[in-house]
């Protein structure tokens, strides 16, 4: 398995590609960026998408305007972020881009937590606080926070849906769901690892 991560601004958001470099086949977290420049790379790799997968459905982590390319894949997120999606005030399209984006093709994960796309088999965590609708991905050892943790802080959750309060709670489940170690992609800034971020992140309150 491979990742490829995409940094988009102005916001620095981490669009990720994960695939497989035998069969070509892949799933996007987080599709946004310079959609040009990915669906290049995506030819030059030969690489077939199966799914878009979302964390959630602020503006900065969706494109602005979605080429055809990339609606002839599904699109996956939680059901309170496939609400948002259709939504510019909760999405805050308007505020990211300028202009108001809705996307009413997104699909919501079926309720099990446990998903398979093609050989891909991975869990949907879920973790509102930044928003009603968060999400963390994890595929074996590599968790996919989004807004949910970056290195040494969280998301903000000041914004709709969002709370603190539930937030800590997302975290502290998720903090004492395992023991082992990941190796974890957030939304914005460098990839980071659970225990790291159980030794020095000032918002994890779990056990040190």
């Amino acid at each position: 398995m491979e990742i490829k991560r995409f940094m988009a601004p102005p916001y620095m958001t981490n669009a990720y590609c994960i695939y497989d470099p035998e069969n070509k086949e892949g799933l996007f977290i987080d599709l946004t960026g310079d959609m040009e420049a990915i669906h290049t790379w995506l030819e030059s790799e030969k690489i077939t998408i199966l799914a878009a997968l979302f964390t959630h459905a602020h503006g900065d982590h969706f494109p602005a305007l979605a080429p055809p390319w990339s609606l002839t894949f599904p699109w996956f997120a939680h059901h309170n972020a496939v609400t948002a999606f259709a939504d510019p005030v909760i999405n805050l399209s308007g505020y990211i881009y300028g202009k108001e984006v809705a996307y009413t093709q997104v699909k919501a994960f079926n309720e099990s937590c446990k998903q398979q796309i093609g050989n891909f088999d991975f869990e949907v965590i879920e973790t509102p606080g930044h928003t009603a609708g968060s999400v963390c991905f994890r595929f074996g050892s590599v968790l996919f926070s989004g807004d949910t943790l970056f290195k040494e802080s969280v998301g903000r959750t000041d914004l709709p849906t969002g709370s603190r309060v539930i937030l800590k709670e997302s975290l502290n489940r998720l903090f004492s769901q395992w023991s082992e170690d990941f190796l974890v992609f957030p939304g914005h800034g460098d990839q980071t690892s659970m225990e790291t971020e159980r030794r020095v992140n000032p918002y994890v309150e779990v056990e040190k």
